[in-house]
Protein backbone atom coordinates (compact mmCIF):
# COMPACT_ATOMS: atom_id res chain seq x y z
CA UNK A 1 0.00 0.00 0.00
CA UNK A 2 2.63 2.62 0.89
CA UNK A 3 4.61 2.04 -2.32
CA UNK A 4 1.49 2.28 -4.48
CA UNK A 5 0.26 5.43 -2.73
CA UNK A 6 3.62 7.17 -2.83
CA UNK A 7 5.06 6.09 -6.18
CA UNK A 8 1.91 5.67 -8.29
CA UNK A 9 -0.68 7.92 -6.66
CA UNK A 10 1.94 10.59 -5.83
CA UNK A 11 0.79 10.91 -2.21
CA UNK A 12 3.44 12.51 0.02
CA UNK A 13 5.52 10.37 2.38
CA UNK A 14 3.98 11.89 5.53
CA UNK A 15 0.42 11.36 4.26
CA UNK A 16 1.28 7.86 3.07
CA UNK A 17 2.54 7.01 6.55
CA UNK A 18 -0.63 8.38 8.12
CA UNK A 19 -2.87 6.53 5.66
CA UNK A 20 -0.95 3.27 6.22
CA UNK A 21 -2.11 3.09 9.85
CA UNK A 22 -5.83 3.27 9.03
CA UNK A 23 -6.29 -0.25 7.52
CA UNK A 24 -4.88 -2.20 10.51
CA UNK A 25 -7.09 -0.22 12.89
CA UNK A 26 -10.22 -0.91 10.85
CA UNK A 27 -9.19 -4.55 10.48
CA UNK A 28 -8.99 -4.90 14.27
CA UNK A 29 -12.53 -3.52 14.59
CA UNK A 30 -13.76 -5.94 11.91
CA UNK A 31 -12.05 -8.89 13.66
CA UNK A 32 -13.70 -8.05 16.97
CA UNK A 33 -17.14 -7.59 15.40
CA UNK A 34 -16.77 -10.74 13.28
CA UNK A 35 -15.76 -12.84 16.28
CA UNK A 36 -18.81 -11.65 18.18
CA UNK A 37 -21.09 -12.21 15.17
CA UNK A 38 -19.68 -15.67 14.45
CA UNK A 39 -20.40 -16.75 18.02
CA UNK A 40 -23.98 -15.44 17.87
CA UNK A 41 -25.04 -16.63 14.39
CA UNK A 42 -26.99 -19.87 14.67
CA UNK A 43 -25.89 -21.66 11.51
CA UNK A 44 -23.76 -24.77 10.97
CA UNK A 45 -20.12 -24.02 11.73
CA UNK A 46 -18.91 -25.21 8.31
CA UNK A 47 -21.32 -22.78 6.61
CA UNK A 48 -20.04 -19.88 8.73
CA UNK A 49 -16.43 -20.79 7.99
CA UNK A 50 -17.06 -20.82 4.25
CA UNK A 51 -19.12 -17.61 4.28
CA UNK A 52 -16.72 -15.58 6.39
CA UNK A 53 -13.68 -16.78 4.46
CA UNK A 54 -15.35 -16.03 1.13
CA UNK A 55 -16.33 -12.54 2.30
CA UNK A 56 -12.74 -12.00 3.46
CA UNK A 57 -10.94 -13.22 0.36
CA UNK A 58 -13.32 -12.02 -2.35
CA UNK A 59 -14.05 -8.77 -0.50
CA UNK A 60 -10.33 -8.02 -0.40
CA UNK A 61 -9.88 -9.00 -4.04
CA UNK A 62 -12.83 -6.91 -5.23
CA UNK A 63 -11.61 -3.83 -3.36
CA UNK A 64 -8.10 -4.06 -4.83
CA UNK A 65 -9.16 -4.63 -8.43
CA UNK A 66 -10.39 -1.05 -9.15
CA UNK A 67 -6.97 0.31 -8.20
CA UNK A 68 -5.48 -1.16 -11.36
CA UNK A 69 -7.89 0.84 -13.51
CA UNK A 70 -7.43 4.34 -12.09
CA UNK A 71 -7.15 6.86 -14.91
CA UNK A 72 -6.02 9.92 -12.97
CA UNK A 73 -3.60 8.95 -10.20
CA UNK A 74 -3.10 12.46 -8.80
CA UNK A 75 -6.85 12.92 -8.22
CA UNK A 76 -7.56 9.45 -6.85
CA UNK A 77 -5.46 9.29 -3.68
CA UNK A 78 -8.43 9.19 -1.30
CA UNK A 79 -10.18 6.60 -3.49
CA UNK A 80 -7.04 4.43 -3.28
CA UNK A 81 -6.92 4.77 0.52
CA UNK A 82 -10.59 3.78 0.75
CA UNK A 83 -10.01 0.73 -1.48
CA UNK A 84 -6.93 -0.36 0.49
CA UNK A 85 -8.67 0.19 3.82
CA UNK A 86 -11.71 -1.80 2.71
CA UNK A 87 -9.54 -4.62 1.34
CA UNK A 88 -7.52 -4.97 4.55
CA UNK A 89 -10.69 -4.66 6.63
CA UNK A 90 -12.29 -7.53 4.71
CA UNK A 91 -9.23 -9.65 5.51
CA UNK A 92 -10.16 -9.29 9.17
CA UNK A 93 -12.92 -11.81 8.48
CA UNK A 94 -10.26 -14.49 7.91
CA UNK A 95 -10.06 -14.77 11.70
CA UNK A 96 -13.51 -16.42 11.71
CA UNK A 97 -12.91 -18.23 8.42
CA UNK A 98 -9.74 -20.16 7.72
CA UNK A 99 -8.06 -19.30 11.04
CA UNK A 100 -11.05 -20.54 13.02
CA UNK A 101 -11.15 -23.68 10.88
CA UNK A 102 -7.50 -24.34 11.74
CA UNK A 103 -8.29 -24.03 15.44
CA UNK A 104 -11.34 -26.29 15.16
CA UNK A 105 -9.56 -29.08 13.30
CA UNK A 106 -6.36 -28.96 15.34
CA UNK A 107 -7.85 -28.61 18.84
CA UNK A 108 -4.95 -29.12 21.25
CA UNK A 109 -2.41 -28.71 18.45
CA UNK A 110 -3.68 -25.29 17.37
CA UNK A 111 -0.48 -23.60 18.53
CA UNK A 112 1.58 -25.77 16.18
CA UNK A 113 -0.73 -25.23 13.19
CA UNK A 114 -0.89 -21.47 13.81
CA UNK A 115 2.91 -21.32 14.02
CA UNK A 116 3.13 -22.92 10.58
CA UNK A 117 0.47 -20.56 9.20
CA UNK A 118 2.25 -17.51 10.62
CA UNK A 119 5.58 -18.72 9.23
CA UNK A 120 4.02 -18.95 5.76
CA UNK A 121 2.46 -15.49 6.21
CA UNK A 122 5.87 -14.08 7.16
CA UNK A 123 7.52 -15.70 4.15
CA UNK A 124 4.89 -14.24 1.85
CA UNK A 125 5.38 -10.80 3.40
CA UNK A 126 9.07 -11.08 2.57
CA UNK A 127 8.34 -12.33 -0.95
CA UNK A 128 5.71 -9.74 -1.93
CA UNK A 129 8.15 -6.82 -2.37
CA UNK A 130 10.20 -8.98 -4.73
CA UNK A 131 7.08 -9.78 -6.76
CA UNK A 132 5.98 -6.15 -6.85
CA UNK A 133 9.47 -5.12 -7.95
CA UNK A 134 9.32 -7.74 -10.70
CA UNK A 135 5.79 -6.97 -11.92
CA UNK A 136 5.86 -3.20 -11.39
CA UNK A 137 9.46 -1.98 -11.70
CA UNK A 138 8.40 1.43 -13.06
CA UNK A 139 5.37 1.82 -10.76
CA UNK A 140 2.89 2.54 -13.54
CA UNK A 141 -0.84 1.89 -13.33
CA UNK A 142 -0.54 -0.68 -16.14
CA UNK A 143 2.10 -2.63 -14.19
CA UNK A 144 0.15 -2.43 -10.95
CA UNK A 145 -2.96 -3.58 -12.80
CA UNK A 146 -1.16 -6.90 -13.35
CA UNK A 147 -0.31 -7.06 -9.62
CA UNK A 148 -3.93 -6.44 -8.58
CA UNK A 149 -5.33 -8.89 -11.12
CA UNK A 150 -2.83 -11.51 -9.92
CA UNK A 151 -3.89 -10.92 -6.30
CA UNK A 152 -7.54 -11.21 -7.36
CA UNK A 153 -6.87 -14.56 -9.05
CA UNK A 154 -4.79 -15.96 -6.17
CA UNK A 155 -7.37 -14.95 -3.55
CA UNK A 156 -10.24 -16.36 -5.61
CA UNK A 157 -8.53 -19.69 -6.30
CA UNK A 158 -7.28 -20.18 -2.74
CA UNK A 159 -10.73 -19.36 -1.37
CA UNK A 160 -12.31 -21.95 -3.68
CA UNK A 161 -9.80 -24.54 -2.48
CA UNK A 162 -10.52 -23.64 1.14
CA UNK A 163 -14.28 -23.91 0.62
CA UNK A 164 -13.87 -27.39 -0.87
CA UNK A 165 -11.42 -28.71 1.74
CA UNK A 166 -12.37 -26.89 4.94
CA UNK A 167 -13.71 -28.64 7.98
CA UNK A 168 -15.05 -27.73 11.38
CA UNK A 169 -14.50 -31.18 12.88
CA UNK A 170 -11.35 -32.22 14.75
CA UNK A 171 -9.05 -34.30 12.62
CA UNK A 172 -8.10 -37.83 13.77
CA UNK A 173 -4.52 -36.78 14.52
CA UNK A 174 -5.83 -34.03 16.85
CA UNK A 175 -7.89 -36.34 19.03
CA UNK A 176 -6.05 -37.70 22.05
CA UNK A 177 -7.51 -40.96 23.26
CA UNK A 178 -8.45 -40.96 26.93
CA UNK A 179 -6.48 -43.33 29.13
CA UNK A 180 -8.48 -46.32 30.34
CA UNK A 181 -10.16 -45.70 33.69
CA UNK A 182 -8.31 -47.12 36.65
CA UNK A 183 -10.13 -49.38 39.05
CA UNK A 184 -10.08 -48.75 42.79
CA UNK A 185 -7.82 -51.76 43.17
CA UNK A 186 -5.14 -50.11 40.98
CA UNK A 187 -5.17 -46.95 43.08
CA UNK A 188 -4.14 -48.67 46.33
Amino acid sequence: MPTFLNKVMKVGVRQTGFFAIIPPITQLIVKLAAGYASDRIKLPEIFKLRCFNTLAQLGCAMCLLPLGFITSPKDSGIFAVICFTASISFLGLVSVGSMKSAALIARGYTHFIMAIVQFIVCLSMLYVPFLVGTFAPNNTIAEWRLVFISVFIVLSVTNAIFCILCSSEPQPWAINPLPPPQSKKDLS
